[in-house]
């Protein structure tokens, strides 16, 4: 006998199509119609909370005077929570936040009670990561879902008989690299193929026997499922008779208005005993990532990049400096302060969030979610620091009056080597701002002349350092047990060489001030005759901007690196596409000017500056077919006719004993509608690479995509 299970739910996106109290405040509405359901259909059995445990917050945040109420729909197993913090997109974000999410949503629904769904819920990632069986099964998660990254789900989220389907049904066994499994699910009609269902005999006939005749040519068992919802969908408040109606049509077929773990439990006992397996990562790349949306990439770059920086405070400075703190001093391991950072920071990691396809006043408010988790981390990695800093013997390091020890932390799990700008108090006058003038002990540290200095390090040897400036600032101690007292200091920021600093360390230096007759020691420099260079790799400067990097281990030279290509896109905010017959525009083809930003024995730096011209945007046929809602594939715009200047600065910097190239871009986009690509050409022919990802490197198929 088919048993057909019902889930009702709604994917609740926070922010998208609207700012993010927009699609809140329908949430409030929601689960108050949830609760009156609840509480008036007593054939009303569960709803499906979207697998992330925030939406409890969210609504907690304006019905306070709930709790209670939600607690008791918790208890009875009616709201099913969990297992996650927020749905996030896996590959824009770091490893480390993919198991914040699962550690936190877990805690979070265990803080509710026992009624946590067991499944790993991925309804609609652009794309799974190849982690997440390992992942899930360290959680206690046997069973995946999700909505892409296998085919038979096709653009669009529908098919055609050419498609090259990954597995002949929509449940398979996911393999990770570590040869972890999990059941996964496919949902290959989507997660809204039970929605609104009639009540109609005549509608509901119709309605369940294509529905019904689509989920059977995926589904390896009589077990069928139907999810009742979609994005931000209402409750369906008449759907129990509606399940009624369906049993009445369908005698020889039962329909259970049930829950995922339901589904699964009896899924298992009726599986076959062979099924397809899939490995690894799920991106679907057959259709040049059209449905795992892999464009969003790039979209809104300076909201990737403040991702980067705060995930990197957390992971990399905050928390390492804490958990030093806590094991050498008496510092108690901030637990609770770190997870509001983290929360803050993912509330950014949702798909539409982090892969900014949504509208403008989301990722205006991404920004300030942004600001306060760096915030919390900063203070976090301050407090920490000051007590460090308490137990620091600097004495190991001899130095005389006038000479300045310094303390740099290497914080990372590995092996560094590269330059530190360090901040460096010189002399330091605390004041009461009530009775001194703040104007003239300003003034005084501004006009004192600063010493030249040289940096020793704790054997006594002079190492690579560079003063680059001195400033005179105001600032307050916070004293834990005072009022905050003032003082203005001047400071000096030095860039200094550290060679194969051992991870998780630390290591003290001296600033030592040069007598007027101590002769300098004179300064190799890394940039001659046109190429900048060190052990590993040397560098050669074209006129037309262009590098020739020469790996000096191998020999082998790649030629012209790093144009910059423009094109223009009359895509989506998901979805790159270029104008038919459109060229794309070289920034090898204007006049580049090279220049050297600075020159010494330890680090170089040129600067290449060029002033493109390309298109303002693309032509008004554009913006109408935009207003039509045409479908991105059949839009025919082409570029204006209309030019204006688009200058591109470039910093291309080499260290010291690195093996890495730094390479700063900075423009300001006074264009629309287009892209801007750094191209690098490495000459190899293959079908495939390795790239960076989540807890793992993963190999890939090289693809031929605009």
């Amino acid at each position: 006998m088919k048993r057909v299970y019902i889930v009702p739910h709604s994917h609740w996106d926070r922010e998208w199509y609207m700012p993010f109290e927009q699609h809140h405040m329908r949430l409030i509405e929601l689960i108050d119609n949830l609760i009156k359901l609840f509480k008036t259909d007593p054939e009303y059995k569960y709803f499906h909370l979207d697998g992330q445990t925030i939406i409890l917050d969210d609504y907690l945040q304006v019905r306070p005077e709930n709790r209670e109420i939600i607690q008791n729909l918790i208890n009875q197993g009616k709201l099913q929570i969990g297992p996650f913090y927020i749905l996030q997109d896996a590959f824009l974000t770091s490893s480390e936040s993919n198991a914040r999410d699962m550690l936190i949503g877990h805690r979070d629904s265990k803080s509710w009670g026992k009624h946590m769904v067991h499944v790993g819920y991925f309804p609609d990632t652009f794309g799974n990561m190849g982690q997440a069986p390992q992942m899930l099964k360290q959680v206690g998660l046997d069973t995946a879902m999700f909505g892409r990254g296998v085919k038979p789900t096709g653009f669009s989220n529908s098919t055609s008989p050419e498609d090259k389907f990954s597995t002949e049904f929509s449940e398979m066994k996911w393999v990770g690299p570590d040869n972890s499994s999990v059941l996964g699910i496919l949902f290959a009609n989507w997660y809204d193929n039970g929605k609104e269902i009639p009540t109609d005999p005549i509608k509901a006939k119709a309605f369940w026997d294509k529905k019904l005749t689509d989920a059977e040519k995926s589904a390896s068992t009589d077990d069928l499922l139907f999810l009742n919802g979609s994005d931000h969908e209402p409750v369906q408040m008449d759907l129990s008779k509606a399940i009624r109606t369906a049993n009445e049509l369908y005698p020889d077929i039962e329909f259970i208005h049930g829950n995922y773990d339901m589904y699964i439990e009896q899924l298992k006992k009726d599986l076959p005993k062979k099924i397809d397996e899939i490995d690894g990562e799920l991106t679907s790349q057959e259709t040049n990532g059209w449905t795992t949306l892999a464009n969003t990439a790039s979209n809104r770059i300076y909201l990737k990049q403040w991702n980067t920086k705060v995930s990197k405070q957390l992971e990399n400075i905050a928390e390492p400096l804490a958990t030093i703190a806590s094991q050498k001093t008496d510092f108690e391991y901030p637990h609770d302060q770190l997870r509001y950072a983290w929360k803050w920071l993912m509330q950014n990691h949702p798909h539409d969030s982090i892969c900014a396809c949504s509208v403008d006043d989301v990722a205006d408010e991404m920004i300030t979610r942004f600001k306060k988790s760096n915030q919390v981390g900063k203070f976090v990695a301050d407090a920490a620091l000051n007590k460090i800093k308490g137990q620091l013997n600097t004495n190991k390091i001899p130095h005389n009056l006038g000479e300045i020890p310094f303390t740099v932390f290497n914080t990372g799990t590995s092996n560094k080597t590269g330059t530190v700008i360090a901040e460096i108090p010189i002399k330091k006058i605390k004041f009461n701002p009530n009775k001194d003038s703040s104007e003239k002990i300003y003034q005084a540290l501004k006009n004192e002349n600063t010493p030249k200095y040289t940096v020793y390090d704790d054997q006594n040897k002079t190492i690579p350092a560079e003063v680059l400036d001195s400033k005179v600032k105001f600032n307050f101690d916070l004293p834990k047990d005072k009022f905050r007292r003032a003082y203005i200091e001047k400071v000096i920021h030095v860039k200094i060489l550290m060679e194969n600093m051992k991870p998780v360390s630390w290591k003290t230096f001296k600033l030592v001030p040069l007598n007027i007759d101590s002769k300098v020691l004179q300064k190799n420099s890394m940039i001659h005759d046109g190429i900048l260079e060190n052990e590993f790799l040397a560098i050669k400067f074209s006129k037309n901007g262009t590098l020739s990097v020469t790996d000096k281990q191998t020999g082998h030279l790649f030629k012209d690196q790093l144009c910059y290509e423009d094109t223009g896109d009359l895509g989506n905010e998901y979805v790159y596409r270029a104008p038919k017959n459109s060229r794309p525009i070289f920034s090898s083809d204007f006049p580049n000017k090279i220049v050297i930003k600075e020159n010494n024995s330890f680090v170089g730096k040129v600067e290449i500056k060029v002033k493109m011209r390309i298109p303002v945007s693309m032509n008004k046929k554009l913006k109408e077919e935009q207003e039509e809602h045409l479908d991105y594939r059949l839009r025919t715009a082409q570029r204006s006719g209309r030019f204006t200047d688009f200058t591109i600065q470039t910093e291309v910097t080499l260290e010291k004993g690195s093996r890495r190239i730094g390479i700063r871009t900075s423009f300001d986009n006074n264009s629309m509608d287009h892209r801007v690509r750094a191209l690098f050409s490495t000459g190899l022919q293959t079908k495939e690479h390795y790239a960076d990802s989540i807890f793992e490197v993963v190999k890939r198929p090289m693809l031929l995509c605009q």
